[in-house]
C-alpha cells in the first residue's frame, strides 16, 4: 500500500516542531521522618507528640522499613510536576495510589503553542518526518474543528505534564522499585531516577535505606539481566544513556556504593 502525502495548508518545513526530554520539578513535600519516628512515643508511650533526634530517627526509620511497617510511611510524601510523553503518563497512571493532574489536550489548542515531542534524541531524526506531518495534520484540523476533535491525531510522543502526588509508601517501597528495574521503560525509568534525586535530601534516612535495598523489593527489578551483570548500574545507566542525561549525584553515589558492596 502505497502512503499518500497529506496535502497540508502549512508547508512542513514551516511546522513549528521541537524536542524536549523528560523532566522533574519538585513542587513541594509534606510531613518528615523526625515527626514519624517521634509520633512512636505517642503511639506506644502516650506521650504529648514531638520530634525525635537524629539519632533515633535513623534507627527508628529503618527498623519501620526493615520490619515491613511501612503504613507509617503514608504520613508523609510529595508532589512534583512531570514533563514528558503520552506514553510516559499512560505507564504512570497505572500507579493509583497516587493522585494526578494531566493537561487537557481538550482545551490546550496547540495550534497557537509550540508543538513539542518528547523522543529520545537518537531517534529525532528518523522521527521527525512523521512527526511533521501528524503536527501539520494537527493544524489543519484545528482550523475547521475544536481542540477536543483535533486530538485524535496526537501521537505517544506528543509532549505532557502531569501533576503528581504520592505518598512516600507508594513512591519509595512500590514505584520505585517497579519503574526503576531493568525491565521498566527507559522513559519512565530516568522520570523514578530524577523524582528519587529529587526527595533525597527530604527523606534521606527512606532514601538511603530504600537505594541500598532496591534490587530485592521487587522480583522483576533485574529482568533481562546477564550473569555477572550488576543491574542496578544497569538500570541507571541504560535509562539516562538513552536520554543523554546527566546522571544526579544522589543516583550517582548509590550506583558508587552499590558496586562497593557488590566488589
Amino acid at each position: 500500500m502505497i502512503r499518500k502525502a497529506y496535502p497540508s495548508r502549512i508547508a512542513i518545513s514551516e511546522m513549528p516542531l521541537s524536542f524536549a526530554k523528560p523532566e522533574v520539578r519538585l513542587l513541594a513535600t509534606w510531613g518528615n521522618e523526625s515527626f514519624i519516628a517521634g509520633m512512636l512515643d505517642t503511639i506506644y508511650g502516650n506521650k504529648q507528640p514531638e520530634l525525635a533526634d537524629p539519632q533515633k530517627t535513623k534507627k527508628r526509620l529503618e527498623k519501620f522499613l526493615a520490619d515491613g511497617h511501612h503504613s507509617v510511611m503514608e504520613f508523609m510524601g510529595a508532589q512534583w510536576l512531570l514533563t514528558g510523553s503520552r506514553a510516559l503518563s499512560h505507564e504512570l497512571v497505572r500507579h493509583r495510589v497516587a493522585s494526578y493532574w494531566q493537561e487537557s489536550q481538550r482545551y490546550v489548542d496547540y495550534a497557537k503553542h509550540q508543538i513539542t515531542y518528547v523522543v529520545p534524541p537518537h531517534l529525532r531524526a528518523a522521527l521527525s518526518p512523521w512527526l511533521e506531518e501528524e503536527a501539520a495534520r494537527y493544524i489543519d484540523l484545528r482550523a475547521e474543528n475544536t481542540a477536543e476533535n483535533s486530538r485524535y491525531v496526537l501521537s505517544n510522543a506528543f509532549q505532557t505534564k502531569i501533576l503528581v502526588q504520592m505518598n512516600a509508601r507508594e513512591f519509595f517501597l512500590n514505584f520505585l522499585p517497579l519503574r526503576a528495574g531493568t525491565g521498566a521503560f527507559h522513559e519512565i525509568r530516568v522520570v523514578a531516577w530524577l523524582m528519587y534525586d529529587s526527595v533525597h535530601e527530604k527523606f534521606p534516612i527512606t532514601a538511603e535505606w530504600v537505594g541500598k535495598h532496591l534490587t530485592q523489593l521487587h522480583p522483576d527489578f533485574c529482568r533481562e539481566v546477564k550473569p555477572g551483570e550488576n543491574c542496578l548500574k544497569k538500570s541507571i545507566e541504560e535509562a539516562f544513556s538513552e536520554w543523554e542525561l546527566e546522571v544526579p549525584r544522589s543516583v550517582r553515589d548509590l550506583m558508587t556504593q552499590y558496586l562497593r558492596t557488590q566488589a
